[in-house]
């Protein structure tokens, strides 16, 4: 089920008690050694890190109004119970250190890349 949640913080709050400690941890880490450029949002019903448009007026190929994602965060309650969190790295590509490089971000990722 997709959160309703408007704000990253009332995503959280909105979680079950075993999962707002971990979940807010891994926020945190996150946070901190994310580059600062990138911004904090709620999309599709999860955490969404993304580059600003402000950065990269491009957009999102599928819909250029939305700002570039790159990573998510979510945890998952399905039908059967089970429940889980989950971290969706978009921008882990081929051609990631050359998109980094346009939008001014090189060197904010692991360059192992």
């Amino acid at each position: 089920m997709q959160s309703k949640a408007k704000t990253p913080k009332e995503y959280i709050d909105s979680l079950p008690a075993d999962r707002k400690k971990p979940m807010g941890e891994l926020r945190k880490v996150i946070k901190k050694n994310l580059s600062k450029e990138y911004s904090e949002t709620m999309a599709y019903g999860m955490l969404m890190y993304c580059v600003p448009l402000k950065i990269y007026p491009a957009g999102y190929h599928c819909d250029p109004t939305l700002p570039l994602g790159y990573m998510s965060l979510a945890s998952l309650l399905f039908a059967n119970q089970q429940s889980n969190s989950q971290t969706f790295l978009m921008a882990v590509l081929k051609n990631t250190s050359r998109l980094c490089t346009k939008i001014g971000l090189y060197g904010t990722l692991d360059k192992n890349y």
